[in-house]
């Protein structure tokens, strides 16, 4: 297996414990025809733990992580997939999930999915561009995929460098479209018009770039997750920078830019949230209270209110939290569980997706959200919906519970 694989595999094994973590006792593997191959195949990356201490999935939900697991690299038989899949959703079927709540208000919303061509690719990181496209990244499959809403029709992209593991999505002014190389430590851009590509290797000691992000001035931003990093890349002249975060570990994740052209990221495992110079590339983080806490995601809105969503999978219930930019001080909070959340704000608006797919939002008046469920991807449109709290305009950071 090569080292590239083996990245995307621990990647993939990230999303299976955060599927199946703290919920159940720990049972043994049942006798079956496939037990000899997941005790093999599934111990790669990841223990049996992540199977048997699990709550279990439905027949469906196998089916979908068995391929993802397959696409990122897991050494399953072709023909013994269909095996493996019934042996798992026989053996661990879903238990006691908790549901999602339902949070009363005049709320109206509407659902539609796409199916991905290519099976497992684990669609990611959604970007709606200016030209009314929807893209996402197939990391598990090297893919780019862009949906025309209005046909259905989905065409893929295929980076020329095998096992990238495109990640993260952002367009630039010309309506390219720019992505980290998640497993083979690149930035690259596509152009959709001729489906042309171009990768700027960033140095090698910065191995997974992860989120990126253009400021005002055209600059790339990108946090490098597990390298404990973050980088900016001219595109005019393709110089890059990257600098180590003060706190390791602290695995910066989600990226913002306020309107003063300062990007703030989340220091996931730290936990901090962090403010770059764009000038000097200094850094300074503020601690949060709580060391358990685990800011993930995070969102800004227009007059430089950022909301960060809180991870944190020892914790059931669920808290959004805002800070308004600049901040100098972090008052109490509470934690969370948001799981892969995607914060995508338009004006006061926060929507979210929680690990029990709930999808919630925060004072919306009109939003688009688009985030990944299983091999589809969804638009929900909201129009009318309100949240009885209001955001606080001190500087000081909110809580708001969406229940369990």
């Amino acid at each position: 297996m090569t080292k590239s694989s083996l990245f995307v595999l621990l990647t993939a094994a990230a999303f299976l414990q955060g599927q199946t973590q703290g919920q159940t006792k720990q049972r043994p593997l049942p006798a079956g025809p496939a037990k000899s191959i997941v005790e093999t195949a599934c111990t790669t990356c990841h223990e049996l733990t992540l199977i048997t201490g699990g709550s279990g999935h439905t027949p469906a939900d196998w089916k979908l992580l068995v391929e993802r697991m397959v696409a990122a690299g897991a050494d399953v038989p072709k023909n013994q997939v269909a095996a493996v899949t019934d042996y798992l959703a026989k053996g661990f079927p879903e238990g006691n999930v908790p549901k999602a709540v339902i949070v009363p208000g005049p709320v109206k919303i509407t659902f539609k999915e796409w199916t991905v061509p290519t099976i497992g690719s684990r669609p990611h990181d959604p970007l709606a561009t200016r030209d009314g496209y929807l893209w996402y990244t197939g990391q598990y499959a090297n893919v780019l995929g862009r949906v025309d809403t209005k046909t259905g029709e989905i065409k893929e992209f295929h980076p020329p460098t095998k096992g990238s593991g495109p990640h993260g999505l952002v367009e630039d002014k010309d309506g390219n479209v720019w992505f980290t190389a998640n497993s083979k430590g690149y930035i690259g851009k596509l152009i959709p018009r001729n489906g042309e590509f171009a990768e700027y290797k960033i140095p090698p000691d910065a191995r997974d770039p992860h989120t990126p992000l253009f400021d005002q001035k055209g600059i790339l931003w990108f946090t490098v997750q597990n390298s404990q990093k973050v980088g900016r890349l001219d595109p005019k002249t393709g110089a890059i920078k990257v600098v180590d975060v003060p706190t390791k570990p602290s695995n910066p994740y989600g990226m913002v830019i306020d309107s003063k052209g300062t990007p703030y990221y989340c220091a996931f495992t730290a936990p901090k949230i962090a403010a770059i110079d764009p000038n000097t590339m200094a850094i300074k983080e503020w601690t949060l209270p709580n060391p358990g806490a685990r800011p993930r995601r995070i969102a800004i809105t227009s007059d430089d209110v950022i909301y960060y969503a809180d991870y944190d999978p020892g914790v059931t219930e669920t808290s959004l939290h805002c800070i308004r930019a600049p901040f100098d001080r972090v008052p109490g909070l509470r934690c969370a569980d948001f799981s892969h959340a995607e914060l995508i704000p338009e004006e006061r608006v926060i929507w979210n997706t929680g690990a029990v797919q709930n999808v919630v939002g925060f004072s919306v008046k009109n939003v688009r959200l688009a985030f990944q469920s299983s091999d589809c991807l969804e638009r929900v449109l909201s129009r009318n919906a309100r949240h009885s709290q209001a955001l606080n305009e001190s500087g000081t950071i909110e809580t708001f519970d969406i229940g369990r």
